[in-house]
């Protein structure tokens, strides 16, 4: 299974420019899970197989692995000026 994310990694890699290297493989392995499970795939070959003829599953999968944090609005000092 590891070596199944590995090659999914390498692909978003080599195909979106996207590294994920610095990531916590356990963090990234759940994350992958989530789509996998929504878009019924069982491992993660059958899932890379899939991002190769939908293109727009890896929209959906980098909104999955990437959270967008604003840290801005939540710092007390900002917006008091």
């Amino acid at each position: 299974m590891a070596e199944q994310l590995e090659a999914l990694l390498l692909y978003l890699k080599e195909s979106r420019g996207f590294d994920f290297t610095a990531y916590k493989r356990a963090t990234l392995m759940r994350r992958v899970q989530v789509r996998m499970h929504t878009v019924g795939m069982r491992s993660f070959a059958d899932y890379l197989d899939y991002l190769q003829v939908d293109s727009n599953e890896f929209t959906r999968l980098f909104n999955t692995i990437l959270i967008n944090v604003t840290r801005f609005f939540r710092h007390p000092r900002c917006g008091s000026r």
